[in-house]
């Protein structure tokens, strides 16, 4: 007889087996883990800017937007009004009732299919509405203008108004606005 009795002859038979699959398995949880994580923080780097939960996203570079003047967000519903020193975000719909606003080239001003109609900075100048369209934060960050749409301050109360006149003519209010562009068609 090999040994004391208490452990079998030769090399260690199986004793250390299942210790040794309790830790690959251990390897690949973790590296699973890890994998996910990686995963997850790639996925927000390339899809961060697209609203998922809200935050601050992206809508263009400062220099693009600035051409524009008005630019629209449709993805958000935002407009940022770009052609002053400071860039304001307003939210695409009207107070009350909730229906999409559009931007009148024309006059410079903004408008809804019910009637409602509001000032280049947003402030309440006719129609049912009952306050000027809400506000959304705006920053430059590294070049690129962005907006944070889960964060609207309501819109300034009725009569009060940077005294500003349209630029032009008015777009009718019959006219139709295209909810991709964000504009009054032919306006």
């Amino acid at each position: 007889m090999e040994g004391n009795g208490h452990r079998g002859a030769g090399p260690a038979s199986g004793h250390g087996q299942p210790r040794r699959k309790a830790l690959v398995r251990l390897y690949v949880f973790a590296g699973a883990i890890i994998g996910l994580v990686a995963l997850a923080a790639a996925a927000y780097a390339v899809f961060g800017g697209l609203g998922f939960g809200g935050g601050w996203v992206a809508v263009g570079p400062i220099s693009e937007v600035r051409s524009q003047g008005v630019a629209f967000a449709q993805r958000f519903d935002v407009f940022v009004v770009a052609d002053d020193p400071e860039p304001i975000g307003l939210y695409g719909r009207e107070p009350q009732l909730g229906t999409q606003v559009f931007y009148c080239d024309s006059s410079g001003w903004f408008q809804t299919d019910s009637g409602s109609v509001f000032d280049h900075h947003g402030f309440y100048r006719s129609g049912s509405a009952p306050r000027g369209l809400d506000r959304v934060p705006v920053k430059v960050d590294h070049g690129m203008l962005m907006v944070d749409p889960s964060r609207r301050a309501i819109g300034p109360d009725r009569g009060l108004t940077d005294r500003g006149s349209p630029r032009g003519e008015h777009c009718s209010p019959a006219a139709t606005g295209d909810p991709k562009t964000g504009r009054v068609a032919g306006g």
